[in-house]
């Protein structure tokens, strides 16, 4: 059932952490870790009446009618988060930003036990249509590095491969480098389209339709919630919350167990965003927890801070838990 609520509550903080990863459940595909981070795409028709039955299962509270005559518009509401860029914006800002960043990576076996690590200060510096990034303090453990300079585990090299920059890199060597298309070039385009548009089928195997939250045939397993939230700064937000069904959660029929994005009530610009990610199958397994929080410099946003807890298991690799938490600060 699909419940559009409207109340005030007041929290203790902005926080928007809900959880962390259980290793014993041994999961992985990072691509997907990153993947349905961060945007769904909803395919909700709403109609003019806010008294109707929306959908099928999908009722409207009283609070919400309340609302709109307040000025909350639900149907542009739906309509903006169903075509917002504005998240995937965010993160395209920061190439075209000089900002300063402290990776700081932990991995994990099965066990628990920590087997690397990479902390660092850095600094990325843009002078159009160029960057060059340098690093400080750099304290590595275990064999996180390669022989090559690579980073060593899955995790870490696509977190290599989305943040970190080495000689100087212009706009059109980036444009030739994504058109050749390297095995990892690929990991990363599946992961684009996951993280930004999840609330699509996905074309990873045995996932397929599973990632269409709003999809007709996976609407009977998730519930819906609309809330207005104010924190102790005085902000509000809109929160929008889609929640596996008791019933479903940690099942072979959704991967999408939980997915919270902020809204800032004066802009309707996304603000933060939560998910969990669980599936096990023969072939790979995951479980991971994101938290992605965006800030605004000069009525640009731009990512401020990334938590991710996951784990990992993909055939022919050994099964990986990757605890990172990295904090953007804008310089320009």
């Amino acid at each position: 059932m699909f419940v559009l609520i409207v109340n005030l509550k007041i929290n203790s903080s902005t926080n928007l952490e809900k959880g962390s990863t259980n290793l014993s459940k041994m999961p992985n595909l990072l691509n997907i870790c990153f993947a349905i981070l961060i945007l769904y795409s909803p395919t909700l028709g709403l109609s003019q009446d806010l008294n109707d039955t929306i959908y099928e299962g999908i009722h409207l509270d009283s609070n919400v009618i309340q609302a709109k005559k307040l000025g909350f518009d639900l149907n542009a509401f739906i309509r903006m988060v169903k075509n917002d860029k504005t998240f995937y914006q965010a993160f395209k800002n920061l190439r075209k930003a000089s900002y300063e960043f402290n990776p700081d990576i932990k991995l994990y076996d099965k066990k628990e036990k920590n087997i690397a690590s990479y902390r660092s200060q850095a600094r990325q510096s843009y002078v159009a249509p160029c960057r060059t990034m340098q690093e400080t303090d750099v304290e590595e453990t275990g064999n996180f590095i390669e022989k090559n300079k690579s980073w060593h585990y899955y995790t870490s090299k696509m977190y290599q491969r989305l943040f970190m920059t080495y000689g100087k890199i212009c706009e059109s060597e980036q444009e030739d480098k994504s058109a050749k298309m390297s095995k990892m070039d690929t990991y990363i385009s599946e992961l684009k389209m996951l993280i930004f548009n999840p609330g699509k089928p996905s074309s990873i195997p045995f996932i397929g339709n599973k990632t269409a939250i709003f999809d007709k045939k996976m609407m009977p397993y998730y519930d819906y919630k609309i809330e207005i939230k104010s924190f102790k700064e005085g902000q509000r937000y809109y929160v929008f919350t889609v929640q596996a069904k008791p019933q479903y959660k940690h099942t072979d029929e959704v991967v999408i167990q939980f997915l919270q994005t902020y809204f800032d009530v004066k802009n309707l610009q996304i603000i933060g965003r939560i998910y969990d990610l669980y599936y096990n199958n023969v072939f790979y397994d995951f479980d991971v927890h994101m938290d992605i929080q965006l800030q605004n410099i000069n009525s640009v946003y731009y990512p401020l801070q990334i938590r991710y807890d996951g784990i990992w298991d993909i055939p022919f690799k050994k099964p990986e838990k990757c605890l990172f938490t990295t904090s953007f600060k804008i310089l320009n």
